[in-house]
């Protein structure tokens, strides 16, 4: 906890490990009912124009830049933003950083710019002459995040009881 009193995320308590488990089981879950669209590969405006309308699912790894939130550190609604902005394509959203799953996740991993894969619903497409926007409402993001793994790997192998991380 913060100097006010106030969690930094919303895992960070006695049993977080417990509700971690439980919201990366529904993701998991979730996600097999899904169909998505791996554009990681596909990155061209005309393709992906073509491709995404209003209501995909998409997955996609890249560099993303992340923007904290200002000015609210702890607690929740820590409203931040982040993109992907590569050969005349924008990739972005907006997220809540109270959700991340740990302090490292929250201020290493979705900070400045970082590798990192994102699967989310395309809410709008924008297409201009030499600019492509999607907005996405993002479901999962992590680093190296992939459907075909387990979305567990984040925490230590002693929350499981497990002697090594073979045991995944």
């Amino acid at each position: 906890m913060n100097t006010f009193g106030c969690k930094y995320y919303m895992y960070e308590f006695g049993n977080g490990i417990i509700l971690y488990n439980y919201i990366s089981h529904v993701l998991e879950q979730v996600l097999m009912l899904l169909k998505i669209t791996d554009i990681t590969n596909l990155w061209s405006r005309h393709r992906l124009a073509a491709l995404l309308r209003e209501g995909d699912w998409i997955e996609c790894q890249g560099a993303f830049y992340f923007q904290n939130p200002k000015g609210k550190h702890g607690g929740k609604h820590q409203i931040a933003r982040a993109y992907r902005q590569a050969k005349g394509i924008t990739l972005k959203f907006v997220y809540n950083s109270w959700e991340c799953t740990s302090s490292s996740s929250k201020w290493e991993r979705m900070s400045g710019k970082r590798v990192s894969t994102i699967i989310g619903q395309v809410t709008s497409i924008e297409v201009e002459t030499t600019r492509l926007t999607i907005n996405v409402s993002c479901l999962a993001a992590g680093s190296h995040l992939r459907r075909d793994k387990s979305l567990s790997l984040n925490w230590p192998a002693e929350y499981y009881g497990a002697k090594s991380q073979e045991n995944f």
